[in-house]
């Protein structure tokens, strides 16, 4: 069974790059795949030349002309082909392993391969006037054609051309942003497209899985996490889909390239009204009858980083109130002191029902950086094959026992559930 690929999957649309020689590599591709760190994995330039390696690439490129034909010399005649772009867009986007992301560029040229601009620039046509003409663009066309038959699948322009002359076109037609490739931070633009924009699987490997809608919900908890801040969320979905795990997804997002910083988790159902302030805030030794020692409390435990409250809806009246509080004035006082202390945390909340009776105050604070509806297993049925391997790989090295095979059979039993 085979392994996620957790590097994105980019399909680079493209007449420069797209371009192939029938007997040397496209060194204009060779360029832009060491500058922007991308793995070519076209396989059209097999056994032409050396194999260009890169130590840590951000992404797989997958490299299309969008014209026919993919390969010219002087004299052929190269023209747009809409629909053959769109077929390629399909069979990566219709089954696994998805399209992450399409970098696309604007002016696509056409016409006939003449000597002189064989000469310029090899396999390139000389091109027509209305190839120039921004109102004309091939490139727009086919993002106009990808709105309308793939509107979810994240496009972002690259393109040598002026960003002011398309910009209110390519926004208009869903592209989600513009890489100018002259632009020296060019290859810094596209990591923070990949990471904001881009249907990339959990690279650590605890969520399992590369169904299009986890990897929805992925991309929702990366761009929140890149917004900055202490924004609050609230995890939305039934019991099972894992709502403790995409919170501590969220979490490492927020952390990332920083000093490891708490994460606690609080079971609501568990915390009383009369346990809350010494739970939370924790105590000083002999402020109340059982207070044998000094203890910290839960708001102090994860000062930096996340506290995750599992089933809000569970929570008593009076310990909601004490919650939006400290989240309302970013202060807390321990039990048996006067001693005000900085509550630096954010709150990651879950819930796997309709929070009735609750807070409006608190609900809108603990939702300030917005609510993820995480999605059934029935809707991440791509995820069942990787998911089963994962278990059954976990179970048999917990009782020591050899790797058995999984029957396809099983496989479908167990994808067809419902």
């Amino acid at each position: 069974m085979s392994e996620i690929n957790a590097l994105p999957r980019i399909l680079v649309i493209d007449d420069l790059f797209g371009r192939t020689h029938s007997d040397r590599r496209n060194e204009e591709r060779t360029s832009l795949c060491g500058l922007y760190l991308l793995q070519d994995i076209t396989g059209d330039q097999d056994g032409k030349g050396s194999v260009q390696r890169l130590k840590r690439p951000v992404a797989q490129a997958y490299f299309y002309r969008g014209q026919h034909p993919t390969s010219s010399i002087p004299g052929d005649l190269v023209e747009n082909d809409l629909n053959g772009t769109l077929k390629l867009i399909a069979d990566g986007w219709n089954k696994p392993p998805y399209w992450s992301m399409v970098l696309l560029d604007l002016c696509f040229y056409t016409g006939r391969v003449t000597e002189i601009s064989n000469k310029k620039v090899e396999g390139m046509p000389e091109g027509r006037p209305s190839d120039d003409d921004p109102r004309q663009y091939f490139g727009l066309q086919i993002l106009s054609a990808i709105k309308e038959n793939f509107p979810n699948l994240p496009v972002v322009i690259l393109s040598s051309k002026p960003e002011d002359e398309v910009s209110l076109d390519y926004t208009r037609l869903g592209a989600l942003g513009f890489i100018p490739r002259a632009d020296e931070r060019g290859p810094d633009l596209l990591k923070d497209h990949i990471y904001r924009n881009a249907l990339v699987p959990d690279s650590s490997g605890e969520i399992v899985g590369h169904s299009k809608a986890l990897m929805y919900v992925l991309r929702e908890i990366r761009r929140s996490a890149a917004q900055g801040g202490r924004r609050n969320l609230l995890f939305r979905g039934e019991t099972g889909t894992g709502k403790r795990l995409f919170a501590s997804y969220s979490h490492m997002q927020r952390i990332a390239g920083t000093l490891a910083a708490p994460f606690s988790v609080v079971n609501c159902p568990q915390i009383s009204q009369e346990r809350f302030a010494s739970e939370f805030f924790g105590h000083r030794k002999g402020a109340f009858t059982d207070a044998k020692e000094d203890k910290l409390g839960i708001i102090e435990i994860a000062n930096g980083g996340d506290v995750f409250l599992d089933e809000i809806a569970e929570l008593p009246p009076g310990v909601q109130a004490g919650i939006l509080k400290v989240i309302e004035e970013r202060v807390f006082t321990r039990l048996g002191e006067t001693t005000t202390r900085t509550a630096d945390v954010r709150f990651l909340s879950a819930t796997n029902s309709t929070v009735i009776g609750f807070r409006e105050d608190l609900l809108m604070r603990l939702t300030e950086g917005g609510t993820i509806t995480l999605p059934p297993l029935r809707e991440r049925k791509d995820d069942i094959p990787l998911l089963v391997e994962k278990f059954v790989r976990e179970a048999e090295h917990a009782a020591q026992a050899r790797e058995r095979k999984i029957e396809p059979e099983a496989i479908t039993k167990l994808v067809g559930y419902s």
